[in-house]
Formats: C-alpha cells, sequence, structure tokens
C-alpha cells in the first residue's frame, strides 16, 4: 500500500467511521476523492483500517482460531470469508467515492487480508444468544418456577442467560439507550371500557381501574388480582385494542390527564441498532450494538395482541413477570410508573399499561381498605364518552 495516503469522513457512508474521522483527521486533504480543506479532514488509511480491524473483531475472528481446516476438502470447513469478501458482502461497507475500487483494496490492505469467520463459530450468535435467553426464560416461568425463578441458574454450557440476569439485561439496556422517560404534567391517555348490560359507564370508578376484588382477569402485563391500567394514546387506538373484547353492549371512554410527571419504560420506539464501528461510550460496560439487537429480539413479546377471552393463558406469564420487575424496579430515578409499547393492532399508535389503582386518581370512591394504601393521587379523569356501535 502507499505511504501517507488519507481518507476524508465524505469517502464513507457509515457515520460511525465518518465521526471516527473527523475525531482523528490531521491531514488537509484526502487522497481519494481529492477534496481539500484549511484545516484537517482526512486521516492516514492505516489508522482507519486498525479502527476497523477492532471493531470487526467484536463479531468476526481469524478463521484459523475457530474452523477445521481440511486441504482436501477446500480449505476452511465452515462460513468463511477473505476482508475483501467481509467488507463488500458480509457487511456491505458503502463507499460512495470508489469509482476504482482504489479505497476498498487500500482498505483491505490497512486491515490485513486473512480468512474470517463469525466469533464463536458453532455458538449462537449474539441475536440468537439473546433469543435463547428470553425462551429459556419464558420456559422457567410457565413450566419450572414462577415465583422463586431468581435462584435458578444455567450451566456453565448453556448459551442463555440465567432468567434474572435476562430481566436485568432488559432494564439496563432500556436505560442505558433511553428508553426510561418521563412524561410532562398533563399527559393524556385515552381508556376504552364496555358495558353488556345496557349501563352507562362515568366516572372515575366506571372508567378507571378495577378495585383489587374486581382484578379477576388477566391481561399481558398483569395476573389475575394484580391492578393495572391498560390506556392508550387516542380514542382510535384504545378502541381498536379493545375491540371484541366486550363486543356485545355499548362502549365509552375516559381522557385520563396525569397530576405529576411520570416516569415510563418506553419500547414504543426501539433504538436503531448502531453501526458495528460504533464507539463504545466512556460510561457502558458493554457494545451498544449488542443491547440494541437483544432489545430487538425480546421485546415485540410484549406487544403481542391479547386474547379476548377469560381462560388462563400461559403465554402471558413472561410478559407479566418482566411487567412486575420492572414495576418494581429500582433505579436512579423514581419507581416506574408504566411501561409504553407500540399497539399490536394500530400500527401508528402507543398503548399504555400504567401502574396505577384507585388510590391513585381524582374522584374515585375508595374502599376502607384502598384509601389506606397510600394517597399518591398522580391521574384524573377530564373527559369522557360514547362510543359508537361497531
Amino acid at each position: 500500500m502507499r505511504n501517507l495516503v488519507n481518507v476524508c469522513s465524505a469517502c464513507f457512508a457509515d457515520e460511525a467511521l465518518q465521526e471516527f474521522i473527523r475525531e482523528n483527521s490531521d491531514a488537509c486533504e484526502c487522497s481519494y476523492c481529492g477534496q481539500f480543506s484549511g484545516s484537517p479532514i482526512a486521516v492516514d488509511i492505516r489508522e482507519v483500517g486498525a479502527y476497523m480491524a477492532e471493531c470487526l473483531g467484536q463479531e468476526y475472528d481469524a478463521a484459523a482460531k475457530w474452523l477445521p481446516h481440511e486441504s482436501s476438502e477446500g480449505g476452511f470447513q465452515g462460513d468463511h470469508f477473505d476482508t475483501y469478501d467481509l467488507l463488500t458482502e458480509e457487511i456491505e461497507l458503502d463507499l460512495p467515492n470508489d469509482r476504482r475500487g482504489t479505497l476498498l483494496s487500500d482498505l483491505v490492505d490497512a486491515i490485513g487480508n486473512q480468512d474470517w469467520c463469525p466469533a464463536d463459530p458453532f455458538g449462537p450468535g449474539t441475536i440468537l444468544q439473546a433469543q435463547l435467553s428470553w425462551d429459556r426464560f419464558a420456559e422457567i416461568v410457565i413450566h419450572e418456577r414462577r415465583y422463586f425463578f431468581h435462584q435458578v441458574g444455567l450451566s456453565e454450557a448453556s448459551e442463555a442467560s440465567p432468567p434474572a440476569k435476562t430481566l436485568e439485561k432488559i432494564y439496563e439496556f432500556g436505560e442505558d439507550t433511553g428508553l426510561v422517560r418521563t412524561l410532562p404534567v398533563r399527559t393524556s391517555f385515552v381508556r376504552v371500557r364496555g358495558d353488556k348490560q345496557g349501563v352507562v359507564l362515568s366516572g372515575p370508578d366506571a372508567l378507571g381501574p378495577p378495585s383489587r376484588v374486581q382484578a379477576r382477569s388477566e391481561g399481558r402485563m398483569n395476573p389475575a388480582g394484580v391492578v393495572v391500567m391498560y390506556v392508550s394514546d387516542s380514542v382510535e387506538t384504545a378502541s381498536a385494542e379493545t375491540a371484541g373484547r366486550e363486543d356485545s353492549g355499548n362502549r365509552f371512554f375516559g381522557v385520563f390527564e396525569t397530576l405529576r410527571g411520570i416516569t415510563l419504560f418506553d419500547l414504543s420506539e426501539l433504538p436503531s441498532i448502531p453501526s458495528l464501528f460504533a464507539r463504545v461510550p466512556d460510561h457502558l460496560s458493554y457494545w451498544p450494538r449488542q443491547a440494541a439487537l437483544f432489545l430487538r429480539s425480546v421485546i415485540p413479546q410484549m406487544s403481542k395482541p391479547v386474547s379476548p377471552d377469560d381462560r388462563v393463558h400461559l403465554e402471558y406469564i413472561p410478559t407479566q413477570v418482566v411487567a412486575e420487575f420492572l414495576r418494581h424496579r429500582q433505579s436512579q430515578y423514581r419507581e416506574l410508573d408504566g411501561i409504553a409499547y407500540r399497539s399490536a393492532v394500530q400500527k401508528s399508535g402507543v398503548s399504555y399499561v400504567l401502574f396505577a389503582e384507585r388510590q391513585n386518581i381524582v374522584g374515585t370512591t375508595l374502599s376502607e381498605e384502598e384509601s389506606r394504601r397510600g394517597s399518591d393521587v398522580w391521574l384524573r379523569l377530564v373527559d369522557e364518552g360514547s362510543l359508537p356501535m361497531p
């Protein structure tokens, strides 16, 4: 490779590589696109190659380290690729100004032209490991231990994380990627309820959450007996979420408004998967790309549609346990007030499970037992009405 060859950020489409070059530029001219500036805009191609090789090592490794080699069978036995194929076919590196292939050729030389394979090619990989951890967690809490699962460990040979660690991952990843968010005072939510007896539902008692005695049905985020409040961001979303559950009789809506800021674990907008070449922020002890992959593999379980019947749904148990864990998990913030998630039936809508009971709502009629359970009032009914028959 030529000496003193520099490349600028404009020669890469990957934003993480652009950022690396901007932060380390010490040359005023790009050897590839010819861009020139009075201030540094480019960096030695060898430095870029060394950084890329370090990042590639997060997911790839030397094939000679992992794969058996049989000359009579054509070489390495298993998926492998040289550096050129790794960049062009596996990663699909976009070099917008490299019309003659010079930059690509120099990058191959700078990284080192060797045979690569996925790191630990006989293991599950980052995405599958996350899914295995969720699947094993679900198996344990459904069929083995529902109440003392924190004591369950896995053998050293297992490819999944223990269930307690899986829950910690969900929370830690979410907190570090900005999913623990505070909504301001006067944020509004909509709750829809139906009545089969021809009764008009009105007021916070009828339109709000049930009492503990009345909480006999389960949902994806709560077992029977545990009170939560399912709401949505609009009448349309709330109506779509509840369609078919109480499909005979009239349906009514209530708009509830917050009286203080509330803290949610927001799964409605998952973080994008960072580039393979993204730096690890100083405050993180793990690679953010793995965090995003983990979230995207397990969180969709939480927004699956709920069946409109009263039978016990074993498939709800894992997300019920996750919701309970989040509800009582202490963090640098106050305790969570709820979970937001993308509606499964109204694609543009967002739904919520709020950890609110009757004593948290202005104007509810409380029993003596309920009135003794605290006085954190943070919701009030501000509007109500009926919905047209479907």
